[in-house]
């Protein structure tokens, strides 16, 4: 739970604190445990060990808030037991494979998890591949049709001459997903997905999401993309916490489409005064 954010946090922002804490943990000489117990992974965690004791405070340290985090944990007493929230920003300088390793310990997923990733790779190719990862903003089913062309132009002439047909997207817009590997000619991935902090995804969809993530974890290079103004942590964090290499994608509109882009942007109060827009 978490009440001092309005958006809850993803999957991404929780990554993102437990690399954060887990760096703290090393440098500071504290034990970290991960705590899944409410988290809609954790029935599909291999093992999921219940706290030594329930937590009376969770306290959160989102945003502007996480860098009190490290003040926070040093005053602390040496035989303290504390429950702590973040979406903190890991020191990178910082991360090494020990980091990697003792979050990767606490999040090992069930072999039914494992094993549909590895049938969907098998199915891109038997030796290395290529993910293109893309996040459309929460509630929106796709995205304009400048940027789902660029999203084709990059796969053509950025990805495919270095990986060929070795790639496969994955995305929570099924339609775009679906759009893309046919016209691209690649391996269509039916997963489905959900926005993981919301904790009101159905246990299919849960499970489709992990199966995405762990599908990711196996790639030899992740691309993502996102219509919004940053990266997706779902992608970020899961090539930082596995070693992939990893490539923000930036679509480069042709002069038509920013030409198309201005005129629709230019009309849209006109047509809003006339009434003519697009009733929901």
């Amino acid at each position: 739970m978490c009440t001092t954010v309005r958006q809850p946090p993803g999957f991404g922002d929780f990554l993102r604190g437990s690399i954060a804490l887990a760096i703290l943990s090393l440098h500071k000489g504290f034990s970290l445990r991960l705590d899944f117990t409410h988290h809609p992974i954790g029935r599909f965690l291999r093992e999921q060990r219940p706290l030594d004791a329930v937590p009376r405070e969770v306290v959160e340290f989102f945003n502007d808030r996480a860098a009190l985090l490290p003040s926070f944990l040093d005053g602390l007493g040496p035989t303290a037991s504390v429950a702590v929230t973040t979406n903190a920003s890991p020191d990178m300088r910082l991360l090494t494979d020990e980091v990697r390793a003792l979050v990767l310990s606490q999040l090992a997923f069930a072999d039914g998890i494992d094993s549909a990733a590895a049938a969907l790779a098998r199915t891109i190719h038997d030796g290395d591949f290529a993910i293109l990862h893309v996040r459309v903003a929460d509630g929106v089913a796709t995205v304009a049709a400048d940027e789902s062309r660029g999203l084709i132009r990059y796969i053509e002439r950025r990805i495919k001459p270095k990986w060929g047909g070795r790639l496969a997207v994955v995305s929570n817009a099924a339609a775009l997903k679906k759009e893309l590997s046919d016209s691209c000619g690649l391996p269509f991935i039916d997963t489905g997905a959900v926005h993981l902090g919301e904790c009101s995804g159905t246990e299919a969809d849960v499970r489709d999401t992990l199966i995405d993530f762990a599908l990711l974890s196996r790639a030899g290079e992740i691309f993502s993309w996102s219509n919004y103004a940053w990266t997706s942590g779902f992608s970020t964090w899961c090539a930082c916490l596995h070693g992939i290499p990893f490539v923000h994608v930036q679509l480069q509109p042709t002069w038509g489409e920013r030409l198309e882009r201005a005129v629709r942007t230019r009309l849209r109060p006109v047509a809003a005064a006339l009434g003519l827009t697009r009733r929901a």
